[in-house]
Formats: structure tokens, C-alpha cells, sequence
């Protein structure tokens, strides 16, 4: 607290005594009332006084003991060292930072116990020592937060260890050369890419593996197929082709031809895939293709079993009319319709009859001549 304030106090509480005994010895107040009115404005300068005496400690605990860097420079102009652009090293090799800082050293009241040629080189590098410990331990690419802990903690006022001297830095600075962060800049990109792609790689492995298990047999091919159209039939029954092929491909198995090519997809899924079901299959893909189209009309019809090679010795004669007769025989074999007894005729029918059997050549009688008289 300053003399003045302390002189505005004493008048204050001069004035705060003297004013309600004034008045009341004017007015002829009782004493008491003399009280009532001293005591409040006592009270409130007791507050004032209070309020001055806590920002007064305020300002003594945070003013710094020793002399703050501007005060020494002004006073001791050859207790600050300057650093300048010191080699400073990180947790990565070869990356090393640039520290500049101006030095401060103020001696102990006892005075130096030991004599030195340079107390500013001493201050120099204890502050260098400091920095060290905190930078050797840091990642290059943190150099603009590391300089602000720095700042921080080489601020703080310490003995060197001779304890002659109290030592501290201001004004710090660290740098990292240009080339240095654009080389930890490309490294951190490449270093980014090289884990996207291999979490890449890994979903790919793990589709692939999953795929191979889907495809490890037409079977589960077709069950997974099942579960992916919700139990649709229909359009799963059609892909078991192509489902074979790519599970013997997966497999480095032979391609197999499930479905000969061009079949109609109106035929019976059962004569197609199942066979055994009481329906003649659909002819293999090696037939020709005249055979394999009277097959699947066959399926269309529902003719089965004795009946297909019924149909195919009705329809050979058929075809050999309209001048096919290999198609005819190659029918004929097929299905082993039996062959007539008659070869087939290459004489294409009439218009008219296109579908009537073809009659055999029978030469006419001969004709009986009158007998001469």
C-alpha cells in the first residue's frame, strides 16, 4: 500500500468519527445514535482498505523476484548471451531443429564460488542442456508446439549446477529447415497411402476368401444364391450354369456344359435339370441341332419315355418329305425310333399334303390285251 493511499485511509476514518459527532452534538442526538451512524461508514472503509491491501499482494505474487529480462537488460547489459540458430536434435535421426534464445544470468547474493573466464558461455549452454532434453525426445513435425513448451520452460528462473548463478532464456525460437518438412510431409502422405492400401489389400483378402469358400462347389454356389434372392427359385435354377462354370473356373476345374447353348427358357426346369423325375432330358449339346430342337419339343409337349421315340419315327418320314433325309436318319438313331420299311423318300411333298406319309412307288399292272379270233 502507498503513502498516499494510506493517508486517504486516515482521513477517511478521521472524517467517519468526526462528522456523525458534529452532527450529533449540533442537533443534540443522543450518543447512541452517534454510533448507529459512525459505525457503518467505519465499515466501509475497512472494506476499501481491505480491497487495497489484496490487489497489493496480487501485484507482489505475480511480479517476478528477480529482475524481469527488459529490467536486466537496461541494468546489466552483460549478464544476456545470445543464441543463435544452435543444432538441437529430435527422436527421428538426421532431423535436426534450430534454436535461437537470448540467455539470462543473474548472480547469487553470496557471489561466484569458483572463478570462470566466461559466466555468459556457461548461461549458453545450460539453456542449450535444457532444450536438448526436451527436443531429443519430441517427433520432428511437432516443432510449432514444441517451441510454445519451450518458451514455457526454459522461462523459468534455475541454478546452474554450480549453483553460482540463476539462470533462464527468452525470447526462444525453433525452427525446422524447409527441406526437412517438406521431406516429413511427403513421408507422412506415402506413410497415409501405405496404410490405406493395405487395409485395401486385407478387405480384398477377405472377399477373396470369402468367395472361395461361396464357390468352393456348385452346391454352395446354389445355396448362396438361394439366400441372396430370398429362396427364388426360378431365376436360381437358371444360373446353375453359369454357377458351375464359375466354380469349376475358381477351382481350376474342367468347364463343364450343364445346359446345352440355346435352349428355351420356357422349357420345364424339371425335364432340364432333373431327369429322373419321369421326363426324357433335353438332348446333350453334341446333337445337331435339328435333333436337340425336337428334344425340347418333345419337353414342351410332356412327351416321355416310349412315347419321344413314337414321335420321333412320325416326324423323320415328316422330315425327310421336304428333302432333310440325314436329319431323318440322324432322328431315327437318336431316339431309336425304328426305321421303315421303306428308305426314306427325297421326293419333297406337295403343298397340300405336307404332312401326309409319303406313298411307295408301285408300278401299275399290266394291261390284258383282247384275244384276237
Amino acid at each position: 500500500m502507498t503513502t498516499e493511499e494510506k493517508t486517504l485511509l486516515g482521513v477517511l476514518m478521521t472524517a467517519a468519527v468526526l462528522v456523525p459527532l458534529a452532527l450529533g452534538a449540533a442537533l443534540g442526538w443522543p450518543a447512541w445514535s452517534w454510533l448507529l451512524l459512525a459505525v457503518p461508514l467505519l465499515g466501509a472503509l475497512g472494506l476499501v482498505a481491505r480491497n487495497i491491501q489484496r490487489r497489493v499482494r496480487q501485484e507482489e505474487l505475480f511480479s517476478p523476484q528477480a529482475s524481469p529480462p527488459g529490467q536486466v537488460e537496461q541494468q546489466h547489459e552483460a549478464l544476456q548471451t545470445l543464441i543463435a540458430a544452435a543444432p538441437l536434435p529430435s527422436a527421428v535421426s538426421d532431423y535436426d531443429f534450430h534454436f535461437s534464445a537470448t540467455a539470462y544470468r543473474c548472480p547469487v547474493e553470496e557471489g561466484p564460488s569458483v572463478e570462470h573466464a566466461n559466466f555468459g558461455g556457461r548461461a549458453a549452454e545450460a539453456i542449450i542442456d535444457r532444450a536438448r532434453a526436451i527436443t531429443e525426445v519430441e517427433q520432428p513435425d511437432n516443432v510449432d508446439i514444441l517451441q510454445h513448451r519451450l518458451d514455457s520452460e526454459l522461462g523459468m528462473v534455475q541454478l546452474d549446477e554450480s549453483g553460482d548463478m540463476e539462470i533462464w532464456a527468452d525470447r526462444v525460437q525453433l525452427t525446422l529447415p524447409e527441406a526437412d518438412r517438406e521431406r516429413l510431409r511427403r513421408d507422412s502422405d506415402l506413410r497415409k497411402d501405405d496404410d490405406l492400401w493395405e487395409r485395401e489389400c486385407a478387405h480384398e483378402r477377405r472377399k477373396r476368401d470369402y468367395l472361395s469358400d461361396v464357390l468352393k462347389s456348385t452346391g454352395s454356389a446354389v445355396t448362396w444364391l438361394l439366400v441372396q434372392k430370398n429362396d427364388d427359385v426360378e431365376n436360381t435354377v437358371r444360373l446353375i450354369d453359369a454357377l458351375a462354370k464359375l466354380c469349376a473356373v475358381a477351382n481350376h476345374a474342367e468347364v463343364p456344359e450343364l445346359v446345352p447353348n440355346g435352349s428355351s427358357p420356357n422349357g420345364s426346369l424339371l425335364t432340364t435339370w432333373f431327369p429322373s423325375a419321369g421326363l426324357a432330358a433335353t438332348p446333350s449339346s453334341d446333337a445337331s441341332p435339328v435333333v436337340h430342337h425336337l428334344g425340347v419339343l418333345m419337353d414342351s409337349l410332356g412327351v416321355v419315355d416310349e412315347g419321344r421315340a413314337l414321335f420321333a419315327c412320325s416326324v423323320a418320314p415328316l422330315i425327310a418329305a421336304v428333302g432333310k433325309p440325314g436329319e431323318a436318319q440322324e432322328i431315327q438313331r437318336y431316339f431309336d425310333a425304328p426305321a421303315t420299311d421303306s428308305e426314306p423318300v427325297n421326293r419333297p411333298a406337295s403343298h397340300g399334303n405336307l404332312g401326309a406319309r409319303p406313298e411307295p412307288d408301285v408300278e401299275p399292272p399290266p394291261r390284258e390285251e383282247p384275244e384276237s379270233e
